[in-house]
């Protein structure tokens, strides 16, 4: 195959197959037989095919365009940025007096990777000058607006580098303000970095209008002079999102005519430099505990553990060290931990290898999510505070781990080494209320009574709603946020017996009326059939969800108490650990299954060789139109926007006059955005005429039987099997009434990309004031375990695994979900594909796929 490289000449050849081009008139007619279809009382659906275009003509070469050599710029400080300073003295010499962004990128990763290293310390190793360095950036973050930092002419190059490193050092919205589109202010220079999602949307929009060409500095990446002539195609390799969105490009670039046929965008620019990830420290903790295993054992002499740790594995002992002692204790705090590259992935593993080292108490500060900082709260300064009180020469090392927040964290909210405390950002902090005496009486403590008495009042939070008139979906929708304000009321009731709900809540009010529904007044759990005469809007979805919610509120009150027994279940959870782009999994199998340690489709292999109920072959669908109808759906619109990960539909049944409604979502909001302009266009219709008119005929391809399947039968009069129900969703697609849930979901003040189901189910209950109906509901894949337990399935509807990642997790007790499962029998199911493979990544098929569609 040839791969275009992007340094000039022209493409072989116009691209002019079905594949690469989309005729114009096929819009106008999908246009029109949508609008027909929709004006009936059930469709006519589509009744002809897209004719095909005419191919576009090739572009002729075009030599390189010449370019004038660039001027000798000032920077900041005054000096040729393009020549050395000479300085004075013999140290001078040796200085750079040029100030770059690759200084200031080295200085802040330098300052972000270790939190004791100065700038005199860095600017030393940098062999610049410390003041140049101390007047862009410090431990404080950016020092100079973010315009002064895009204006450096290497700033593109560095940008990623930059960011990353202000995040990591607690700084998030100086990483936003340099992310933000500078002003050009007539410099006509390119200042935003162009990352491979950009040039795919600019692509894909290009598509989507007939070509039209954006304006401003996307302009370039959608014609084909602007490949040839700029080296884009090398420049667009070297970008870090370019291995997610390669295919996708080179998809909507073939069909541009940019990238002609047989040509192939060229592969990932290798990396020079690999960074210390998550499954590093995996690596490194499993050869801790080998070596302490080992010497157990009395078996043979260790080699010293850095030489072991640089023969075994291959990795910088520095670096190593720079995270975890010989004995595998952690040296950085649990915000930075989850921060590095695969955490995701590999905190299961982190978390089981460091409680076999026996460092549980590490475990309990990891959190579960990846790349995202701790967020400071009222309560951890407060125990931030008690700690320099108690023990006022404990070093800011320790402090770090006791809290496990950041240096940078610790100077900003602790007021250390007299650096002023931000109290109005404080006060806006959700559990301010609460703990502003306990900040009060520790300010106090530390001798600072000037900050004790500047604290604001705390502000008067609306009461969610009132004691009545709340509705279920209104209390499902912010209880989950509020959670843990619940369990300190529930303890506070029980630890002091007697003391009414208001004088407990009376520092925190916005939980009043939560506390007030779900508690009684000695702080215990309500019954679900005490709750639903307190709300209105109860059905039997909210009933099911409800149910979950005081399940959780009182695993979480009383732990201990509330643990299932799970030593006779019939089934048990096995992990299956990270492999490919999937992350850690577990499955619910039966309790005599043994784990196999081959690769990942042996393990599965091995796992369902021993529950072979749990594999799920072809199906007849008879009976499930709607649900049947709803995976074509979805199938087509998942191999549209893979980056979705997943595309579910639920139908809902018309009310009146008109059609029903389709609630269509992926499992990430950006790409729900765009999912809803394409809903919203013609341009379903196009993909369902392309569908019918062409493709493999190779019945094992799910995605072609699925839209060849979809795009017949929208045809009343060539669906088989008609049935009242099918043909009303048939009809809310003819008529594209569809509902895509664009709302950005928020578990402890961060932002999660949750699962396609849980949109769903959350978007019915804000907008509709609706329950999942699991018989209206389908997608390409089984709903994961814990979807399926918040969805409330029962015990025999098929469910895929336990997702270990943020994205499935949050919001949920998945361990109490998976010991309910192992206890109810209701097992992790995999598909048997046509192809004979085991896969969890689409449901089960139907046993009348294979027939031709007509």
């Amino acid at each position: 195959m040839t791969r275009i490289s992007g340094t000039g000449g022209s493409p072989h050849g116009p691209a002019s197959s079905r594949d690469e081009q989309r005729p114009q008139s096929t819009s106008a007619s999908g246009s029109r037989r949508l609008a027909s279809a929709a004006s009936s009382a059930l469709p006519a659906r589509r009744v002809a095919r897209a004719q095909a275009g005419a191919s576009q003509p090739a572009t002729a070469n075009l030599p390189p365009r010449g370019r004038a050599p660039a001027k000798r710029s000032r920077d900041e400080s005054g000096l040729d940025a393009g020549a050395g300073a000479s300085g004075s003295g013999p140290a001078g010499a040796k200085m750079r007096r040029r100030m770059g962004c690759d200084v200031l990128a080295a200085s802040l990763k330098m300052l972000a990777d270790n939190p004791l290293n100065g700038l005199a310390k860095v600017a030393k190793q940098l062999e610049v000058p410390a003041n140049f360095i101390a007047r862009y950036v410090g431990r404080d973050g950016l020092r100079k607006g973010p315009e002064v930092f895009q204006a450096f002419p290497d700033y593109p190059e560095y940008a990623a580098s930059i960011q990353d490193s202000l995040r990591r050092m607690g700084r998030p919205e100086d990483a936003e303000a340099l992310a933000a589109e500078p002003a050009t202010e007539g410099r006509g220079r390119e200042r935003k970095q162009v990352t491979a999602q950009m040039v795919f949307d600019a692509l894909s929009a290009s598509q989507r209008d007939g070509g039209r060409k954006p304006a401003g500095t996307m302009r370039e990446w959608v014609t084909v002079e602007g490949w040839q002539q700029r080296n884009l195609a090398d420049r667009l390799a070297k970008t870090a999102d370019y291995p997610e969105w390669r295919e996708q490009i080179q998809a909507c670039a073939r069909a541009l005519g940019i990238l002609p046929a047989g040509h192939q965008l060229p592969e990932p620019a290798a990396k020079t430099r690999r960074g210390f990830g998550a499954d590093q420290l995996v690596r490194a903790l499993r050869l801790v505990l080998e070596r302490r295993q080992a010497a157990a054992g009395g078996g043979p002499r260790l080699p010293a553990w850095k030489q072991h740790l640089r023969d075994s594995l291959g990795l910088d002992t520095d670096t190593v060290f720079n995270w975890i002692t010989s004995e595998g204790r952690l040296r950085r705090p649990a915000s930075s931990v989850s921060q590095l590259p695969g955490y995701e992935q590999a905190s299961a593993r982190i978390r089981q290898l460091l409680t076999e080292l026996g460092h549980a108490d590490l475990v309990t500060a990891l959190p579960d999510g990846a790349g995202q900082r701790q967020r400071m709260c009222a309560s951890k300064i407060v125990e931030g505070l008690a700690a320099l009180a108690d023990n006022p020469g404990i070093s800011m090392k320790a402090l770090e781990l006791t809290l496990g927040i950041t240096y940078t964290q610790l100077v900003r909210y602790l007021g250390i080494d007299g650096a002023p405390m931000p109290l109005e950002q404080i006060a806006d902090m959700p559990d301010y209320a609460s703990n502003v005496g306990a900040l009060r009486d520790g300010l106090l403590r530390l001798g600072r009574p000037e900050v004790a008495a500047a604290l604001p009042t705390p502000r008067r939070v609306a009461d969610v709603a009132g004691s009545s008139g709340m509705s279920a979906h209104e209390l499902l929708s912010v209880a989950d946020a509020r959670l843990h304000d619940v369990v300190d009321v529930a303890r506070a009731l029980r630890a002091e017996s007697g003391k009414p709900l208001e004088d407990i809540t009376r520092a925190g009010g916005s939980v009043r009326p939560l506390a007030r529904i779900l508690l009684d007044e000695q702080g215990m759990v309500r019954e679900v059939s005490h709750i639903e005469p307190m709300l209105t809007g109860t059905d039997a979805g909210t009933r099911m969800r409800l149910n979950r919610l005081l399940d959780r509120l009182a695993a979480a009150i009383a732990p201990a108490a509330a643990a299932s027994p799970a030593q006779h279940a019939p089934m048990k959870p096995v992990l299956l650990t990270a492999w490919g782009n999937a992350p850690d999994r577990m499955l619910i199998v039966d309790r005599e299954t043994t784990q196999p340690t081959a690769g990942s489709r042996a393990r599965l292999r091995g796992i369902y060789a021993a529950n072979p109920g749990l594999i799920q072959a072809q199906r007849s669908y008879e009976g499930e139109r709607v649900p049947q109808v709803l995976r074509w759906l979805s199938t087509v619109l998942k191999r549209r926007f893979p980056e979705g990960h997943e595309i579910q539909c639920f139908f809902r049944p018309a009310t009146g006059s008109g059609p029903g409604t389709i609630v269509v979502s992926s499992n990430v909001r950006e790409v729900n955005e765009r999912l809803q302009a394409f809903l919203q266009s013609e341009d379903l219709e196009v993909l369902l005429d392309e569908a019918g008119a062409h493709g493999p005929a190779d019945q094992t391809d799910r995605g072609w039987r699925h839209g060849t399947k979809l795009a017949t039968r929208i045809n009343p009069a060539a669906d088989p099997h008609p049935t009242p129900e099918s043909d009303e969703v048939f009809a809310a697609i003819a008529a594209r009434h569809f509902h895509v849930p664009l709302r950005g979901e928020v578990f402890n003040g961060m932002s999660v990309n949750l699962h396609a189901e849980r949109r769903i189910q959350n978007e019915l209950g804000k907008t509709f004031q609706e329950s999942v109906d699991l018989k209206r509901l389908a997608g390409t894949m089984r709903p994961c375990g814990s979807c399926a337990d918040e969805l409330g399935a029962a015990p025999e509807v098929h469910r895929g695994p336990y997702w270990m990642n943020r994205s499935a997790r949050a919001g949920t007790s998945s361990d109490e979900a998976m010991a309910r499962d192992a206890q109810a029998g209701a097992g992790t199911s995999i598909t048997l594909a046509r192809n004979g493979r085991l896969t969890f990544e689409h449901d089960t098929d139907s046993d009348s796929d294979a027939e031709p569609a007509e």
